[in-house]
């Protein structure tokens, strides 16, 4: 059926899941639906293509050490 982008409750990007996956979010009720396509499950659940979570998810930073390989990674091999 297809993918759908899951958004975190400060509408911030996290992943894409499935649309099975979405569903048992919306029917728990640990998400909300934000767009839907015209497809349906049932006649009154459209298929979701981007839910919120209704609970903030800590996102952990993975910080990249500042190293002249990584800088040089991060410009595309070129000189600024």
């Amino acid at each position: 059926m297809g993918k759908v982008l899951v958004l975190n409750a400060s509408f911030e990007p996290l992943n894409i899941t499935s649309w099975r996956r979405a569903v048992v979010l919306l029917l728990k009720g640990k998400a909300e639906s934000i767009e839907h396509n015209d497809k349906f499950i049932y006649p009154e659940f459209p298929l979701p293509t981007v839910i919120r979570l209704r609970h903030y998810v800590a996102v952990p930073y993975k910080e990249i050490p500042l190293t002249r390989r990584n800088l040089l990674h991060r410009d595309g091999h070129s000189c600024q």
